[in-house]
């Protein structure tokens, strides 16, 4: 049990220093968790991915409510046409986030 802890606190700070890297590297912010990425650094750094040239990351890892998960009605999570009800809710979820952010910036 104690190696698996060790194991584990390994791979937290392996991910930390490569965040940190990519971070500094594509202006983004210092933190991995911060809602308004609307992207999963954790599974792209497991899966061992990273931005193009252009700083474009994998669509794969979009979370729900990024602006640009839905392009020319096709999910570029999962490159496949798009309903109006999945669009709906995309939309909905990203101005939740927003203002979350937002009211908590303001407090």
């Amino acid at each position: 049990m104690a190696s698996e802890d060790i194991s584990k606190r390994r791979k937290r700070k392996d991910f930390k220093s490569w965040y940190s890297e990519q971070a500094k590297k594509w202006d983004l912010d210092p933190n991995p968790d911060n809602p308004l990425h609307f992207y999963n650094y954790r599974a792209a750094y497991k899966a061992g991915v990273e931005p193009g040239p252009d700083g474009h990351w994998p669509s794969e890892f979009k979370k729900t409510g990024h602006p640009n998960r839905f392009v020319d009605d096709v999910d570029t999570k999962t490159n496949r046409p798009i309903s109006p009800i999945a669009l709906y809710r995309n939309k909905k979820r990203y101005e939740r986030v927003v203002a979350r952010a937002k009211k908590k910036e303001s407090e």
